[in-house]
């Protein structure tokens, strides 16, 4: 028990100041007994000479009708188990009705988490579940939002909140006190489009139709050797390489119903040709509104683009993009700013433009995300699809100072992340039994062992476990 209280409700009339009772406990099995001080204390601060319990403190006098009264045992919890009694006494004087107790109980420390839930754009907020994991308890929002949840045990603990169709939010870990009532609100972004590829293409148009193929990318190829998920994607070319001059676009249809809508997305690519700076082949993501045909480049505003192609290029000369053979090839995760086309109906598109001088492997895209996002530049826990298992990426790999290792938790749990050799050896710990939410996380590995020395060049494991799921990818280290 974390806070364990013992509680009574009494009723009292006695001779004031002589006659009274007191609560005492034993941790010897009763050998010995001590005064256990309610939380309110006693009336009376010590009972006058001429009965058992003169000198000590004691309920004593008229109580104002039924009352409650509480002992908190949390200094002795060290003991195991404790005795308690109920120790009543009087001197010879006077006659009173005298101590009456009901309602003996023994429980954890409580406080009350309640506030609103707010899913926005909607008028009707009900049906979000806000739980306390760690506990298991949950309440379900009602039509204004409103949520209370009791019998929250005291100590530090999170909040998470979830709906279909809206980003899930957490809060904490917070702390919460025996008898406090903690607020707290959510704002629930909705998830204007959800999709890994696995089950359909998810509406994709490509153009010209022989360029982009929906399916599962031909390990026997070339990397990438999967999707970034499960099996399917969107690439240039599941079976090989774009081919010269490909003018290869792909284009969905979405209504960004919010003010800031955000696009998340994992990509794979390895494109052809880089001189001083500039790209012979690229790729980016481009929007139009759906009743016209201006097409703006999308910023991309988590990894960003890699520079921009070059003006020989007749498809995409000066556009900023994606390029270069070593800068994607590793499934990652980009996000795109949509927030210039809030509240319309668009079309988003993804563009490769080559020149004819050679191609390579070309560009994937998996797990793609469109949602509403308060503050430019979603964070890391700010989305999203989750897979029915951990789904991990490190990019860059190989690498020489650092390795950035991004996962996406299908539920929230107490994970670790090991650096393993070849030998079995545990080289360092990124995480160490640290609570995580369902959701988009990342940790950096810098190279180094616990003892901060650089660790040599060599094949490593990174082994990330969360309550009974594992996943692990293979990294390149070069020195």
């Amino acid at each position: 028990e974390t806070q364990p209280i013992f509680d009574w409700w009494q009723w009292f009339e006695t001779d004031s100041g002589r006659d009274g009772g007191v609560v005492e406990i034993s941790t010897d099995d009763g050998a010995t007994w001590s005064v256990a001080h309610p939380e309110g204390g006693y009336p009376c601060p010590a009972l006058a000479p001429g009965s058992a319990l003169a000198g000590k403190p004691a309920f004593s006098g008229a109580s104002d009708g039924w009352e409650y009264q509480s002992i908190d045992l949390s200094p002795f919890t060290t003991h195991g188990e404790v005795w308690l009694r109920f120790y009543f006494a009087a001197d010879g004087t006077n006659h009173s009705p005298g101590w009456y107790i009901d309602d003996i109980g023994l429980h954890e420390a409580f406080g009350v988490v309640k506030g609103r839930v707010n899913l926005d754009y909607r008028v009707n907020n009900a049906g979000a579940k806000i739980e306390v994991p760690e506990q298991g308890i949950f309440a379900y929002s009602d039509s204004a939002g409103n949520f209370f949840i009791d019998s929250v045990k005291a100590g530090s603990w999170n909040l998470v909140c979830e709906r279909d169709s809206f980003v899930t939010q957490t809060h904490g870990p917070f702390s919460i006190a025996r008898n406090e009532t903690l607020v707290v609100d959510f704002l629930m972004p909705p998830i204007l489009m959800s999709t890994n590829f696995d089950t359909n293409s998810a509406g994709g148009v490509a153009e010209p139709p022989h360029g982009w193929q929906w399916g599962r990318p031909d390990s026997l190829a070339a990397p990438p050797y999967g999707a970034n998920s499960d099996s399917l994607c969107w690439g240039t070319n599941l079976a090989g390489n774009y081919v010269n001059n490909a003018d290869w676009k792909l284009d969905f249809v979405v209504f960004l119903a919010a003010n800031n809508p955000h696009m998340q997305v994992y990509q794979w690519y390895k494109l052809a040709g880089e001189y001083a700076g500039f790209f012979w082949d690229g790729a980016n993501v481009k929007v139009a509104n759906y009743y016209d045909t201006v097409w703006t480049v999308v910023p991309a505003v988590h990894k960003g683009y890699d520079g921009y192609v070059s003006s020989h290029n007749e498809i995409m000369g000066g556009e900023p993009c994606f390029g270069g053979m070593g800068y994607g090839d590793s499934w990652h995760r980009e996000i795109f700013d949509l927030s210039m086309h809030a509240m319309d109906t668009v079309v988003i598109r993804f563009h490769l433009g080559a020149d004819g001088a050679g191609t390579a492997r070309g560009w994937y895209i998996d797990d793609l995300v469109i949602l509403d996002y308060e503050t430019p530049g979603i964070g890391q826990d700010a989305v999203i699809w989750k897979p029915d298992n951990i789904q991990m990426t490190a990019y860059p790999n190989p690498f020489n100072a650092a390795v950035s290792i991004e996962f996406i938790l299908p539920t929230e749990g107490v994970t670790t992340i090991d650096i393993i050799d070849m030998t079995g050896r545990l080289v360092n710990r990124l995480i160490d039994g640290e609570y995580l939410a369902g959701g988009v996380h990342s940790r950096r590995w810098n190279g180094t062992d616990f003892s901060g020395a650089v660790a040599p060049t060599g094949i490593y494991l990174a082994k990330i476990t969360s309550g009974k799921a594992t996943a692990s990818r293979t990294l390149l280290l070069i020195k």
